[in-house]
């Protein structure tokens, strides 16, 4: 009998008919969606035999060997991987090499970093031609090139309708799939798909104007691909004999639809057993929606400190904001202004931890090491340094936060021959608003500074010394 993974481990370049491809696919889609997966086996098993014997009719050369620890593994979405025996992998990990630990179940794979991530994976390989590839050969798409693409087609589909709309709404949904592989691989493998699945159907779009500007947007994504475009004559070719497969497909519709049918009455059931899920609160819908905007952060800033603490400060201050201007309870809003302080210091940790020496991941292999970037620093600058004398001066880094922990971060200068005791102040001092000739609660409240008026609930008039940063003096 066939089972799934011999469906899973299809080499999917090898099968011409996009239909084919398509229902193939979307058989595997819907196993890796059920939570009872041997159910779903058994539900399944008459189409899952009639895919395969289709693909095995019309594409041999796609039916592969399930082991080959010396071979191609080639997931369902195209890419392929070069096996190797584990004692191979274990002399690249020591040689300080890229190796990968593969789980073919889920098609998931691991970087091996530590000599007990050996342990748990039964496969291992590298991305096939990737040593190959000479350094000066393009990178190919990048994310940000990608979400310019996006954003885009997503300009030039505003007005359309019918099959012209269809046709970019579809590419762009396609690039944003892209967007949520985690593997770089994977992440090119997609793009390119996308790429040649609008190329398939650039000829059905109606409007001249609209055609010409969307291939002159897609071509952005052609023109760094690592890949040659396709033929058109050869697509036509393989979209002629994906027609005629496609009457075969329709004769197995109603079966795949009455398996779906099942499928759907026992995953509902199931759920009347557990229970209706709980519906979400305005105050955990408002969290979710601005932690979900931490993602947008551009790649090449996520681990920057600064870059961190300015996104921070802006959604506590949107999510107070919400919270004021909708009336909403704070007591119970803020348990959302703690999960983005916890957010936003998990992220400011693993960026510190992240300067650390350590083994190079896939993503940070072939570019040049960032200089280590401390948390904060561990102390004052030399404040017992004899130069520090009475006409000196000493900026400080403070930080003001409210009851509900939302953070106001500023400088200030303070002039050490009119409070010489500021000489003393050291990382983690507190002190009051006014004192050392810091803004007074008047004029901090409702500020450039802290644009808010005093709340009696959560406000208070002390200020943190978070740094030293520089100490100056007027000879």
């Amino acid at each position: 009998m066939t089972k799934i993974e011999d469906l899973q481990n299809l080499d999917f370049d090898k099968i011409k008919s996009e239909p084919l491809k398509k229902a193939v696919k979307n058989l595997v889609a819907d196993y890796k969606k059920e939570d009872d997966k041997a159910f779903f086996q058994e539900a399944a098993k008459d189409n899952i035999d009639k895919l395969f014997s289709m693909v095995k009719a019309h594409a041999p050369e796609a039916i592969a060997t399930k082991k080959d620890t010396s071979g191609i593994y080639t997931t369902s979405d195209g890419f392929k991987w070069k096996l190797m025996a584990k004692e191979e992998a274990k002399k690249r990990f020591k040689e300080n090499k890229e190796v990968y630990g593969l789980n073919r179940d889920d098609e998931s794979e691991a970087l091996i970093e530590d000599a007990k991530d050996f342990d748990r994976f039964d496969e291992f390989g590298i991305e096939q031609g990737k040593e190959e590839k000479k350094p000066s050969k393009p990178t190919g798409p990048t994310k940000e090139l990608v979400r310019e693409v996006i954003d885009e087609l997503t300009d030039l589909g505003i007005d359309l309708e019918g099959e012209d709309e269809t046709i970019i709404a579809t590419t762009r949904m396609d690039l944003e799939e892209a967007l949520d592989e985690s593997s770089d691989a994977k992440f090119k493998s997609q793009v390119k798909k996308a790429v040649e699945s609008f190329q398939d159907f650039t000829s059905d779009i109606s409007d001249a104007k609209i055609k010409k500007q969307a291939i002159a947007t897609v071509n952005k994504l052609v023109n760094v691909l690592d890949e040659p475009k396709s033929k058109p004559d050869k697509r036509e070719a393989d979209k002629k004999k994906s027609k005629e497969i496609l009457e075969e497909l329709k004769k197995l519709d109603p079966e795949l639809e009455a398996c779906r049918s099942v499928i759907r009455e026992h995953n509902k059931k199931k759920r009347e057993a557990q229970g209706a899920k709980p519906k979400k609160t305005r105050y955990t819908k408002l969290k979710e929606k601005l932690l979900s905007l931490v993602s947008l952060i551009p790649d090449n800033q996520k681990e920057d400190i600064n870059i961190q603490r300015k996104t921070e400060k802006i959604l506590l201050t949107t999510h107070r904001e919400l919270v004021n201007a909708w009336g909403m309870n704070k007591v119970k809003a803020k348990p959302g202004a703690e999960a983005i302080k916890d957010k936003f210091d998990a992220l400011e940790e693993k960026a510190t931890d992240d300067t650390e020496t350590k083994k190079p991941t896939a993503k940070e292999s072939g570019k040049k090491k960032v200089p280590d970037k401390p948390k904060k620093p561990v102390k004052p600058v030399k404040p017992k340094k004899p130069a520090m004398k009475e006409k000196g001066t000493v900026k400080l880094g403070l930080m003001y936060r409210d009851g509900a922990n939302y953070k106001t971060h500023f400088t200030h200068e303070i002039d050490l021959q009119a409070f010489p005791k500021a000489k003393n102040l050291k990382v983690g001092d507190e002190i009051l608003m006014g004192e050392y000739g810091t803004l007074s609660e008047k004029d901090f409240f409702n500020s450039e500074t802290h644009p808010y008026e005093y709340n009696e609930q959560d406000d208070h008039n002390i200020l943190e010394v978070t740094e030293i940063l520089d100490a100056d003096e007027n000879d």
